[in-house]
Protein backbone atom coordinates (compact mmCIF):
# COMPACT_ATOMS: atom_id res chain seq x y z
CA UNK A 1 0.00 0.00 0.00
CA UNK A 2 3.03 2.23 0.96
CA UNK A 3 1.73 4.70 3.90
CA UNK A 4 3.67 5.48 6.76
CA UNK A 5 1.39 7.26 9.62
CA UNK A 6 2.74 9.57 12.56
CA UNK A 7 0.73 10.46 15.37
CA UNK A 8 0.36 11.51 19.19
CA UNK A 9 -1.91 13.02 21.91
CA UNK A 10 -5.51 12.21 22.53
CA UNK A 11 -8.76 13.57 21.80
CA UNK A 12 -8.44 17.06 21.33
CA UNK A 13 -5.09 17.12 21.23
CA UNK A 14 -4.39 14.15 18.38
CA UNK A 15 -2.18 15.12 15.61
CA UNK A 16 -1.86 12.48 12.60
CA UNK A 17 0.71 12.88 9.48
CA UNK A 18 0.73 10.67 7.12
CA UNK A 19 3.05 10.22 4.14
CA UNK A 20 1.85 8.19 0.86
CA UNK A 21 4.32 6.39 -1.09
CA UNK A 22 2.56 3.63 -3.35
CA UNK A 23 1.63 3.98 -7.01
CA UNK A 24 -0.97 3.50 -9.11
CA UNK A 25 -2.21 -0.11 -8.72
CA UNK A 26 -5.87 0.71 -9.28
CA UNK A 27 -5.89 4.09 -8.03
CA UNK A 28 -4.74 5.93 -10.79
CA UNK A 29 -3.82 9.35 -8.66
CA UNK A 30 -0.33 10.73 -9.31
CA UNK A 31 0.46 11.20 -5.87
CA UNK A 32 3.50 8.71 -4.79
CA UNK A 33 4.69 11.51 -1.56
CA UNK A 34 2.07 13.10 -0.82
CA UNK A 35 1.31 13.93 2.45
CA UNK A 36 -2.33 14.05 5.11
CA UNK A 37 -1.98 16.19 8.28
CA UNK A 38 -4.40 16.28 11.32
CA UNK A 39 -4.67 18.04 14.30
CA UNK A 40 -6.64 18.88 16.75
CA UNK A 41 -10.05 17.90 15.05
CA UNK A 42 -9.37 19.85 12.15
CA UNK A 43 -7.98 18.88 8.81
CA UNK A 44 -4.39 20.74 8.32
CA UNK A 45 -3.20 19.74 4.88
CA UNK A 46 -5.09 17.40 2.87
CA UNK A 47 -5.12 15.13 -0.12
CA UNK A 48 -7.64 16.08 -3.24
CA UNK A 49 -10.66 14.64 -3.11
CA UNK A 50 -11.30 11.57 -5.32
CA UNK A 51 -14.40 13.16 -7.63
CA UNK A 52 -15.03 17.27 -7.58
CA UNK A 53 -17.72 18.21 -5.27
CA UNK A 54 -21.20 18.47 -6.80
CA UNK A 55 -21.06 22.30 -8.71
CA UNK A 56 -17.25 22.43 -8.47
CA UNK A 57 -15.46 23.64 -11.71
CA UNK A 58 -12.64 21.29 -10.61
CA UNK A 59 -12.02 18.04 -13.21
CA UNK A 60 -11.08 14.74 -12.48
CA UNK A 61 -7.83 15.25 -14.57
CA UNK A 62 -6.88 17.56 -11.81
CA UNK A 63 -8.31 15.98 -9.03
CA UNK A 64 -5.68 12.80 -9.81
CA UNK A 65 -3.20 14.84 -10.71
CA UNK A 66 0.20 15.27 -9.00
CA UNK A 67 0.02 19.33 -8.20
CA UNK A 68 -3.25 18.48 -6.52
CA UNK A 69 -1.82 16.34 -4.08
CA UNK A 70 0.51 18.73 -2.00
CA UNK A 71 3.40 17.00 -3.99
CA UNK A 72 6.23 18.83 -5.82
CA UNK A 73 5.75 18.37 -9.72
CA UNK A 74 8.53 17.87 -11.85
CA UNK A 75 8.83 19.56 -15.28
CA UNK A 76 5.09 20.98 -14.76
CA UNK A 77 3.80 16.58 -15.30
CA UNK A 78 2.34 14.38 -13.19
CA UNK A 79 3.79 10.98 -12.07
CA UNK A 80 3.33 8.53 -14.69
CA UNK A 81 -0.29 6.14 -14.65
CA UNK A 82 0.10 2.58 -15.05
CA UNK A 83 -0.07 2.25 -18.58
CA UNK A 84 1.77 5.09 -19.74
CA UNK A 85 4.73 4.43 -22.43
CA UNK A 86 7.28 5.93 -19.24
CA UNK A 87 6.70 3.97 -16.36
CA UNK A 88 8.92 1.54 -15.51
CA UNK A 89 7.73 -2.44 -15.97
CA UNK A 90 8.64 -5.33 -14.15
CA UNK A 91 8.96 -8.50 -16.19
CA UNK A 92 7.37 -11.55 -16.07
CA UNK A 93 9.17 -14.00 -14.08
CA UNK A 94 8.95 -17.84 -14.26
CA UNK A 95 8.52 -17.75 -10.25
CA UNK A 96 5.51 -15.96 -10.63
CA UNK A 97 3.38 -18.53 -12.25
CA UNK A 98 0.74 -20.06 -9.68
CA UNK A 99 -0.51 -23.46 -10.41
CA UNK A 100 -3.74 -23.94 -10.93
CA UNK A 101 -4.26 -20.24 -11.55
CA UNK A 102 -3.98 -19.43 -15.77
CA UNK A 103 -2.24 -16.31 -16.67
CA UNK A 104 -5.14 -13.90 -16.96
CA UNK A 105 -4.63 -10.69 -18.66
CA UNK A 106 -5.48 -8.01 -15.80
CA UNK A 107 -2.41 -9.87 -13.61
CA UNK A 108 0.19 -8.18 -16.63
CA UNK A 109 -1.66 -5.33 -17.28
CA UNK A 110 -0.78 -2.32 -15.30
CA UNK A 111 -1.43 -3.58 -12.05
CA UNK A 112 1.15 -6.37 -11.49
CA UNK A 113 3.67 -4.71 -13.41
CA UNK A 114 4.14 -1.15 -12.70
CA UNK A 115 6.73 -0.14 -10.85
CA UNK A 116 6.11 3.78 -9.87
CA UNK A 117 5.49 2.88 -6.05
CA UNK A 118 8.14 4.69 -3.58
CA UNK A 119 10.48 2.71 -1.20
CA UNK A 120 10.02 3.62 2.42
CA UNK A 121 13.88 4.94 3.27
CA UNK A 122 13.10 5.70 7.07
CA UNK A 123 10.05 5.27 9.99
CA UNK A 124 10.72 5.86 13.30
CA UNK A 125 8.32 6.51 16.06
CA UNK A 126 10.77 4.76 18.79
CA UNK A 127 11.13 8.48 20.51
CA UNK A 128 7.84 10.32 22.39
CA UNK A 129 8.79 13.84 21.23
CA UNK A 130 10.30 13.31 17.42
CA UNK A 131 8.86 10.73 14.76
CA UNK A 132 10.19 10.39 11.26
CA UNK A 133 8.96 8.87 8.03
CA UNK A 134 10.97 9.02 4.75
CA UNK A 135 10.59 7.84 1.58
CA UNK A 136 11.61 8.29 -2.28
CA UNK A 137 9.48 8.54 -5.32
CA UNK A 138 12.13 8.56 -8.15
CA UNK A 139 10.35 5.73 -9.83
CA UNK A 140 6.50 7.42 -9.52
CA UNK A 141 8.26 9.79 -12.39
CA UNK A 142 9.20 6.81 -14.72
CA UNK A 143 11.55 7.95 -17.50
CA UNK A 144 9.83 11.33 -18.01
CA UNK A 145 12.20 12.89 -16.14
CA UNK A 146 16.25 11.79 -15.15
CA UNK A 147 16.01 11.93 -11.51
CA UNK A 148 19.14 11.51 -9.31
CA UNK A 149 16.44 12.43 -5.49
CA UNK A 150 12.63 13.09 -5.46
CA UNK A 151 12.54 12.49 -1.78
CA UNK A 152 10.31 13.32 0.88
CA UNK A 153 10.86 13.25 4.68
CA UNK A 154 7.99 14.24 7.31
CA UNK A 155 8.61 14.63 11.17
CA UNK A 156 6.19 15.24 13.79
CA UNK A 157 7.72 17.03 16.45
CA UNK A 158 6.16 17.69 20.14
CA UNK A 159 6.98 20.85 21.61
CA UNK A 160 4.74 20.09 24.51
CA UNK A 161 1.92 18.20 25.83
CA UNK A 162 -0.79 19.94 23.71
CA UNK A 163 1.66 21.17 20.96
CA UNK A 164 3.22 19.84 17.51
CA UNK A 165 4.21 20.71 14.73
CA UNK A 166 5.22 19.61 11.46
CA UNK A 167 8.55 19.28 9.62
CA UNK A 168 8.20 18.74 6.20
CA UNK A 169 11.18 18.38 3.82
CA UNK A 170 11.01 17.58 -0.19
CA UNK A 171 14.51 17.16 -1.82
CA UNK A 172 14.57 16.86 -5.88
CA UNK A 173 17.77 17.08 -8.29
Amino acid sequence: MGHGTLGTGKEKNMVQASLHFGGTHGHEHFDCLNITYFAKGKELISETLYRPPKGSKSTRTWQSSTAAHVTVVVDERSQTARNNRHTIRRQKQPEDAIEGISDWRYRWSGHGNAMNDGKLRLFNTDFGWVQVAEADGERSIGTLSAMEHYRRTIALVKISESDTYLVDVFRVK
